[in-house]
């Protein structure tokens, strides 16, 4: 198992994926408004140009994701205006508590350096994935977590 990022053809596993995470996270509210294909239509335009997912794999199965959307803003006289946005983090029930998220999240940020990404930001509301975090040294502010990776 290691670490690989998505392309095209990994768009339709990565559609079915969001929809299973989808239900995870909204249980008896979600509901399929064509989602598969939705997902896929942002990807098709989006991956690899502003979102960029790092997955694991098993046997051609897409197990885990990170998701780092880029977001630019107007430059400032300290940062280039570029912002990651970590989102669509998932692993499979069975393959939680084994550090691939944790593994992931390093890898987010070690890309945004290379990439001169120098802020990554994050929604989290589920404690476990909040730990994680905190852990790997975001911190809290009002809305959201950041880590400035400068320092």
């Amino acid at each position: 198992m290691w670490i690989k990022k998505a392309n095209k053809e990994d768009i339709d596993k990565l559609s079915n994926l969001r929809i299973l995470q989808q239900k995870d996270d909204w249980k008896d509210l979600f509901y399929d408004d064509d989602l598969f294909n939705k997902t896929k239509n942002y990807l098709l335009k989006h991956l690899n140009q502003d979102v960029f997912i790092f997955m694991y794999q098993e046997n051609d199965e897409i197990i885990s994701t990170c998701s780092m959307q880029v977001i630019s803003y107007l430059p400032q006289y300290n940062n280039n205006g570029k912002v990651g946005y970590l989102c669509n983090a998932y692993t499979k029930k069975e393959y939680r508590s084994k550090g691939l998220q944790t593994n992931l999240i390093n890898h987010c940020m070690q890309f945004a350096k290379e990439n001169e990404i120098y802020e990554l930001e994050l929604s989290a509301n589920n404690p476990e994935a909040a730990s994680i975090y905190k852990n790997l040294g975001f911190v809290h502010d009002e809305w959201r977590m950041r880590i400035d990776l400068r320092k």
